[in-house]
């Protein structure tokens, strides 16, 4: 199982640098940007996510820890949000280092993020995944997320991006 650990200043920043550069060649592999706009156009979007930074209001930083060897697996970034009626939790980032990977911590990651958000009385998790990473969008099928919404290519009409949705089970 993994547990959540608060990430400092510090590992925020050396976090953050490696978010960046995959958001904006994820952007590009998309067809949404091109190579040369990408890491202005990241570095634009983070700032008005995070005006002010690491401390930017309702955003959680946490460290994926595995809870029996104490070993940091990856990182997950979500916010709080209101959504109509609803407090909703918005999942930005699930990230899993590269010799944890294929051992079940996302999942893990994803089950432990619902359990929060029930505890804290969110109502659903949103999260946006790109149409190219098939495996993100695997797993977020397997556990019972729904697509809301489908971002297209307005060239091709093909798929560029899916919003997705899970309902969150309040705890009492």
């Amino acid at each position: 199982m993994v547990g959540f650990e608060p990430l400092n200043e510090e590992s925020f920043q050396n976090y953050l640098k490696g978010t960046l550069i995959s958001y904006a060649e994820a952007h590009v592999r998309a067809g949404n940007w091109t190579v040369s706009e990408s890491t202005q156009r990241a570095e634009e979007q983070i700032r008005q996510l995070l005006p002010q930074g690491f401390n930017s209001e309702g955003h959680h930083f946490l460290k994926i820890v595995n809870d029996v060897t104490e070993e940091k697996v990856g990182v997950i970034w979500f916010a709080e949000v209101q959504d109509d009626e609803e407090k909703v939790v918005f999942l930005y980032d699930l990230v899993i280092e590269k010799q944890f990977r294929q051992h079940g911590y996302g999942k893990q990651a994803l089950y432990s993020l619902e359990k929060w958000g029930s505890t804290h009385g969110f109502g659903a998790i949103y999260l946006h995944v790109f149409a190219f990473n098939q495996f993100a969008k695997s797993l977020y099928d397997d556990l019972g997320y729904e697509v809301v919404k489908t971002y297209y290519d307005e060239d091709t009409c093909e798929p560029t991006s899916f919003r997705m949705v899970k309902e969150v089970h309040r705890s009492s």
